[in-house]
């Protein structure tokens, strides 16, 4: 996944720092409308069709920030300031993460399998060999696909020796691991809600940007101006992310008005402790054992590979036991979770002790907004880092941190596999392991190729996130 700054990215970030920026500087609402006009004024280019459309657009995304969706905005003129006074109703955030802004979708139509130029008519013509149904023939001297014939099984593209034989698929619903992205008949995208794991890839890849996610951010700021004392726990994934150090960021969190700041590696070394002891319970009793950390890899489990559902670990994630035992220490304080993953919003909900899901992204606009400079604040020296627990933050992670925790005689029995990412090729092996014609018998399992450094809330490349984790002191 790359983070490379574009003007999708671009654009997603100022409309949350400006609409951030509404809220934290106590100006009126009725100031949210101006924020389209602003970002488009009079004359400038268009990304779409014409000015007035991008700024509808803009409204739409507004909305995501103040935690809305499409499906949640009634039909006829949208006033910002009316839903930004609803805020302060909203008892229970929707379990509907991941929206659809329907005025941004291109409307991509699915094609399927398409023969292209490059092809050379060859005189092997692996393709129409390799073709199931027959669907390929050959016309004046290049391979055509009868699309009212082809399954789409893409065996002709695994052969063609010139890669002249593309899938054209919507890049949302390329990067849906759970084939949840539908398509209208005039081919609008939308989420099926009974498939949808909230990875957030379709987030990320979407080059229109219409895929959003239902932001929780203004609650929380609105929260924090009653005078509700937030507590906020940080992912390990946080070192790569931003600028200094994690003391630095910490301190940076506590001027934001966070009251206490806690870093959940030492809750990973717990959860990797654990999970170790349960493997050692379980490896005689059941073929394998899988991670439970991901939550949109436990999601995808229930809806997708509902066979596999019992050999998920029990163990609970890293944010659930630091969660409890923050809220147990100090029970009339709201608990807040920063982190990369959109699904962990969902965890959230079903654990009951986190009120808040935070990205890298929306903290980093909070700081900008506030004017606070991470590397401008002075800090002592940094505790000693739980070191395994930071591993956590990219895939293999969990699996070295629970080696550290198995005996030597015992790690003979440890046959780890590292599923990185839910792609075609994991999936097929999740599918095999679940009908036991698994190779291993301990699955450490991230829905986000990369693992949580790769997630749809980040700032940074991975490889580069990945690099600060290990060389930080």
């Amino acid at each position: 996944m790359s983070k490379t700054i574009n003007n999708a990215i671009r654009l997603k970030r100022e409309i949350l720092l400006q609409t951030i920026d509404v809220f934290l500087q106590d100006k009126p609402f009725e100031k949210l409308e101006e924020i389209p006009y602003r970002i488009i004024p009079d004359g400038a280019d268009s990304y779409r069709c014409c000015i007035h459309k991008d700024r509808a657009v803009i409204r739409s995304r507004i909305l995501s920030v103040l935690g809305y969706g499409f499906e949640d905005i009634d039909k006829g003129p949208v006033f910002l300031a009316e839903y930004a006074k609803g805020i302060e109703k909203r008892k229970n955030f929707s379990d509907e993460v991941v929206t659809v802004i329907g005025d941004a979708c291109s409307s991509c139509v699915e094609t399927g399998y398409s023969v292209t130029e490059a092809c050379r008519g060859c005189l092997a013509r692996p393709c129409v060999s390799s073709c199931p149904v027959d669907a390929i023939s050959f016309i004046d001297g290049k391979s055509v696909i009868d699309k009212s014939l082809c399954i789409n099984c893409g065996k002709c593209a695994g052969v063609c020796p010139f890669s002249a034989i593309i899938n054209k698929k919507a890049p949302c619903t390329l990067s849906c691991p759970a084939d949840a992205i539908v398509k209208t008949n005039k081919g609008l995208a939308e989420i099926d809600r009974s498939k949808c794991i909230n990875c957030g890839q379709c987030i990320v890849s979407c080059p229109f940007a219409a895929v959003v996610e239902k932001s929780q951010v203004v609650d929380l700021i609105l929260s924090m101006k009653r005078g509700v004392p937030i507590n906020v726990l940080v992912a390990p994934s946080h070192r790569g992310q931003f600028p200094g150090s994690s003391a630095q960021l910490y301190k940076a969190l506590g001027l934001l008005g966070f009251k206490n700041v806690v870093e959940i590696s030492e809750a990973a070394e717990e959860c990797a402790k654990e999970e170790s002891m349960e493997f050692l319970e379980k490896k005689d009793s059941q073929p394998f054992m899988t991670t439970s950390c991901c939550p949109a890899w436990v999601s995808f489990a229930n809806k997708h590979l509902p066979t596999i559902v019992d050999k998920i670990s029990h163990t609970a994630s890293p944010m659930a036991i630091a969660a409890d035992r923050l809220k147990k220490s100090d029970p009339y304080s709201l608990i807040a979770f920063i982190g990369p993953c959109t699904a962990k919003k969902n965890e959230a909900r079903e654990i009951g002790s986190v009120d808040f899901v935070l990205s890298f992204e929306e903290v980093a606009m909070l700081l900008v907004s506030k004017g606070i400079d991470v590397l401008d604040l002075e800090i002592p020296d940094q505790e000693n880092l739980h070191r395994d627990g930071t591993k956590f933050a990219f895939s293999g992670g969990v699996t070295s941190a629970v080696e550290k925790f198995i005996d030597k005689d015992d790690l003979v029995a440890f046959k780890p596999i590292q599923i990185d990412g839910l792609n075609k090729k994991n999936k097929a092996l999740l599918k095999a392991a679940s009908m036991n014609k698994n190779a291993g018998n301990f699955y450490e399992i991230m829905a986000c190729a990369g693992g949580c450094v790769a997630g749809p809330g980040t700032i940074c490349p991975p490889e580069a996130a990945v690099r600060k984790i290990n060389n930080e002191k």
